[in-house]
């Protein structure tokens, strides 16, 4: 009997689950796309009140210092940031994300490419999910192996 209770309690829960990976997925997206023009607001209706932003940097920012430096890129600066992988994962409210992003920017007509993996913490607040922390870390790639003449 309590078998068949969580089998049918999670066959409840995955349609759920799915709908919201699909909604915070979505959200994610709509604020790596709002994140080249500096569209605040986007970000204001995501962040919650005592939101913390780490970036790439390693720069630890309130939810109020980093919608204050959230400008658009400078003229002759153009990009866009894709999701390329996506996992959460649940426990009651909270919802952990990791998810890795592919950039591609050009910067006055050099096209340029970097990966990041985002790690976030969401939580449901009266029916609506508040981002509350985001770390950004840029993933670092060497350039590939020369061989140099002996003479250098």
């Amino acid at each position: 009997m309590i078998i068949l209770a969580l089998i049918a309690a999670l066959a409840i829960q995955a349609p759920n689950a799915d709908q919201t990976i699909r909604l915070l997925r979505t959200k994610d997206q709509a604020l790596l796309d709002a994140y080249a023009p500096g569209d605040r607001k986007v970000w204001d209706d995501a962040l919650a009140l005592d939101a913390v932003y780490v970036d790439e940097n390693g720069t630890i920012m309130n939810r109020d210092q980093f919608l204050k430096q959230l400008e658009p890129l400078p003229a002759g600066a153009s990009g866009s940031i894709q999701i390329a992988s996506y996992s959460v994962h649940f426990s009651g409210a909270l919802a952990t994300v990791v998810h890795t992003d592919d950039e591609q920017e050009n910067y006055h007509g050099q096209t340029l490419f970097a990966r990041y993996l985002t790690t976030e913490t969401w939580r449901s607040e009266s029916g609506e999910w508040k981002l509350h922390l985001i770390h950004v870390y840029a993933e670092l790639k060497d350039p590939p192996a020369i061989s140099l003449p002996p003479e250098c």
